[in-house]
């Protein structure tokens, strides 16, 4: 959901070539004091172990292989050193992102970074018992207004409603160094996606921030900025689910404010 015209930021900056994008947009607080990452409380246990499986796949075995290779020469060891800003330099991750015809994610590109992520960052917590996923009431299409990939509404959603449910296909990164394993260990245009979706949360109001990423077509919702265009929030700052603020018509594109969330490089030393 990267575009041109779309106010997309990495960083915090806001440029043509420094973009922000589908969800969980990057953001930069210089001004905010700076937090080192410790180990999360047992109160975070239950929240984060509840969201970290998708209902359709309860052992790594029952995923498809690999679709798509690695395609670049960037390991763990090479970002441990240099860190995300040069990552996506190097990855020319701007590029992708004003990139107009990004693919829209299959099950089995879903199912290749839900790999991944279980075999490259080791995830400590168990794997919850499956459950009914939340039926969205919305689809992934491509924008007409210069921002690529976008949700819109499959049905009339009327002011309050559930949008988005993030459990169970959010997972979780306590650390850079599982960040840094699961990117790395994803082709180009998978690795560039995800320094675009991922963003920081305090999950528990408790000061300690864990890197979020959506494993989902929520990654899709784009920022709708302070303005009147946004049409869904977290009813609190430490939720993760959308609801509506007000009526949605059908094919309305869902979009919320990216200002709820930062994405700091140095508050998890990436």
């Amino acid at each position: 959901k990267k575009g041109i015209t779309h106010n997309e930021s990495f960083l915090g900056e806001t440029t043509k070539d420094t973009p922000t994008s589908e969800s969980g947009g990057m953001k930069n607080n210089d001004e905010k004091d700076k937090k080192k990452m410790t180990n999360i409380p047992n109160i975070i246990n239950t929240t984060i172990s509840g969201a970290t499986w998708p209902t359709w796949a309860s052992t790594v075995d029952e995923l498809p292989q690999i679709i798509q290779p690695i395609d670049h020469k960037y390991d763990y060891d090479w970002i441990a050193v240099n860190g995300f800003a040069l990552m996506h330099q190097e990855l020319e991750c701007s590029e992708h992102a004003y990139d107009q015809k990004k693919p829209i994610y299959t099950s089995e590109m879903w199912n290749q970074l839900w790999k991944t992520f279980q075999e490259s960052t080791l995830f400590p917590f168990p794997i919850p018992e499956k459950e009914e996923c939340h039926d969205v009431p919305f689809y992934v299409d491509h924008t007409t207004d210069d921002k690529g990939r976008g949700n819109f509404a499959s049905r009339n959603i009327t002011k309050g409603s559930l949008v988005q449910a993030g459990h169970p296909n959010t997972v979780f990164f306590l650390d850079a160094n599982s960040w840094f394993r699961f990117v790395t260990a994803l082709p180009k245009m998978m690795a560039c996606d995800v320094m675009e979706w991922t963003w920081q949360q305090d999950l528990t109001d408790t000061g300690n921030i864990v890197l979020c990423l959506n494993l989902d077509e929520a990654v899709f919702f784009n920022d709708g900025g302070w303005d009147e265009s946004t049409n869904m929030k977290m009813k609190e700052t430490t939720s993760l689910d959308f609801h509506a603020t007000r009526d949605i018509e059908k094919g309305e594109e869902l979009v919320y404010d990216y200002n709820h969330f930062e994405f700091d490089t140095e508050l998890m030393d990436l």
